[in-house]
């Protein structure tokens, strides 16, 4: 039994987007266990246990589990249950350590302390860990699932501003929503996702006259996610931080050109594919970019995104699959399919 424990279950939730590929990999069932919102739609493939249920599970086939901590207090609590079972222990950093509070250090620390292997999603993530962590830490990277790569064909009409994530002070989208103020007025910004700051944005928007061409669209399906990217000319990323950014490399896959703050994991996966701007960037310095972008003209557009869509390949879903599937081979002592065919 392979135990996923995550803080939200979604289709969006990054950790849980490898979920079907890796378990046809591995030929073990998957259960996961997290916080599951009425409004979100969740795969029907997927084995979803309550809390008690985990435990139950746990109790059944600790001998032959392995343990996957990702988010909040019940990974805590799991882990620590899962280590006096002596199941196999593994744990996932997703930020940058230093990026978060001094709580989410602590409960962060302790529940990586129960783990035998410490999965991290970018060699920024790896090299932001205590030393003591970072002792017992791997690199994989996110998989990104949006199909097969094609090639654009043509840059999309109109002006379409895309920008995806959660609404928290740190992704930093007010600083988006003043850039709209000094683009023209045919450029259109659309915000995809949710959060504690969405209503403080909405009253920004309108404060600064340009709420009619903001358009909030809380959280949808991957599906639409993927079609906004496509239909717009330009991703804006303006985070504080980031631990991989599956939204950068997501856009790329799909041949959209990007913006975004150096920070974090962002110059690793990205290089020179991405037009980067320093942190502390301002609102003029993000309107200066993305009017470049808007400038070029259909050849060097596409130019650019061939560009993005070579810089995304390391990171398919098949590669963090094989990756992944892997480790829990070995941690349950199996052979990979394609060791065995070797002999």
């Amino acid at each position: 039994m392979i135990l996923l424990v995550v803080g939200r279950i979604g289709p969006m939730s990054i950790p849980l987007q490898s979920v079907n590929h890796v378990q046809s990999a591995v030929g073990e069932p998957i259960y996961i266990c997290g916080k599951r919102k009425d409004s979100q739609k969740t795969p029907h493939e997927w084995n979803v246990l309550s809390f008690q249920e985990t435990i139950v599970a746990l109790f059944r086939g600790h001998a032959k589990s392995v343990v996957h901590l990702h988010h909040g207090y019940r990974a805590l609590v799991i882990g620590s249950l899962s280590r006096l079972l002596r199941a196999r222990v593994v744990a996932s950093q997703h930020s940058l350590f230093t990026s978060v509070s001094l709580r989410r250090r602590i409960v962060d620390f302790l529940k990586h302390s129960l783990a035998e292997i410490l999965v991290c999603n970018s060699e920024a993530t790896k090299d932001s860990l205590p030393r003591l962590l970072s002792r017992k830490a791997i690199v994989i990277y996110n998989g990104v699932d949006v199909g097969p790569v094609i090639a654009r064909k043509a840059r999309p009409s109109g002006y379409d501003i895309l920008t995806v994530g959660r609404l928290v002070e740190s992704k930093q989208v007010d600083t988006i929503i003043r850039m709209m103020v000094l683009l023209p007025a045919s450029f259109r910004l659309r915000v995809l996702g949710d959060g504690p700051e969405n209503q403080f944005l909405r009253d920004l928007a309108s404060d600064l006259g340009v709420d009619s061409r903001v358009a909030f669209e809380g959280l949808v399906d991957r599906d639409v996610v993927e079609n906004a990217m496509k239909e717009s000319f330009v991703v804006v990323v303006a985070s504080r931080h980031e631990g991989f950014c599956n939204v950068v490399v997501e856009a790329m896959t799909l041949g959209t050109p990007v913006v975004a703050t150096s920070v974090g994991a962002i110059p690793e996966v990205a290089g020179d594919a991405v037009d980067l701007l320093p942190l502390r960037s301002t609102p003029n310095d993000f309107a200066d970019q993305v009017l470049k972008v808007a400038g070029m003209d259909e050849a060097a557009w596409l130019k650019r995104s061939v560009q993005g869509q070579r810089a995304a390949e390391p990171y398919s879903i098949e590669s963090n699959t094989e990756t992944l599937a892997s480790l829990y081979n070995n941690l349950l002592g199996k052979q990979s399919t394609e060791t065995s065919e070797r002999k």
